[in-house]
Order: structure tokens, then C-alpha cells, then sequence
């Protein structure tokens, strides 16, 4: 294997549907590591690996899980060290394809595959920047 095949899904804003993606994405891939990457002012970047599905509902690691992901992981800390942290990731790959869930990375993985999911509310950061790099765009209809 010559690395991990990397795709992103970004989005307009919190609750387009970004996770509701990955989920219906799921069985249509091999081997999956879905990772959540959220930047976050304070403390140092680290990985979190979700072990139990049955989170499902209350955690978007658990709900990747569920779906078929081999591996769930959540990725937290400031941008620069975010970034950083989603690159070691990506090296030390054990799964054929990595989906990360992120607006705030999305541009800089440089993905084989980008998605976009667009909806309403107050734009996050970058997220227009995303748009114009996707490969495909999604419209959410139904809200969730």
C-alpha cells in the first residue's frame, strides 16, 4: 500500500449533515478510519480513539463506528498543531482510506476526494474557501 487514500467532508455549519455523509459513505469503502478533526484553542493537540459504537447517538465517532469504520478517532488542539497531528495520522495509517470529518483542515490534506455539504446558519471559518475546493457539493434538503 503506498498510503491511505484521504478524503475529506466539510461544511457550510454545524449541523448540515457532514456526519449523516460519512455514515452513507461508509459501506461503499474497504478498510475505513473515520477521524473528526476540531480545532480548539487551549491545551495541546491529541488523538482520542472511540472504541465503543454504541455512542452512536450522542458521539459522531461512535455514529462512524456504527456505520462500518474500522477506526474512530476524534483529533483536537490548536490549528497549526491540528494540522500536524492529521499528517502523523495520515502516516501511520493502517486502513485503506481515511474520511475526516473537518472544515478546518480540509484545504490543507490536499484529498484525493473533497466533499462539501452546504446548508444554512452562520458560516464556520474556512468554510467558503472548502467550497470552492470541492469535488463535490452536497445540499442538505431534509436538515439533518
Amino acid at each position: 500500500m503506498n498510503g491511505p487514500k484521504v478524503i475529506t467532508v466539510s461544511g457550510a455549519s454545524a449541523g448540515v449533515g457532514k456526519t449523516r455523509l460519512i455514515e452513507r459513505l461508509m459501506p461503499l469503502r474497504g478498510s475505513v478510519t473515520a477521524v473528526k478533526a476540531q480545532a480548539a484553542r487551549g491545551g495541546p493537540a491529541r488523538v482520542h480513539e472511540e472504541a465503543d459504537p454504541a455512542h452512536g447517538e450522542l458521539k459522531d465517532t461512535g455514529r462512524y463506528l456504527a456505520a462500518g469504520a474500522r477506526r474512530a478517532l476524534l483529533l483536537t488542539g490548536p490549528p497549526g498543531e491540528l494540522l500536524a497531528l492529521a499528517r502523523q495520522v495520515i502516516a501511520e495509517a493502517t486502513t485503506e482510506v481515511l474520511i475526516f470529518e473537518t472544515t478546518a483542515l480540509a484545504a490543507e490534506l490536499e484529498p484525493e476526494l473533497a466533499f462539501f455539504v452546504a446548508g444554512r446558519g452562520p458560516a464556520k471559518p474556512g468554510a467558503e474557501r472548502c467550497r470552492r475546493l470541492a469535488d463535490v457539493l452536497v445540499t442538505n434538503v431534509t436538515g439533518r
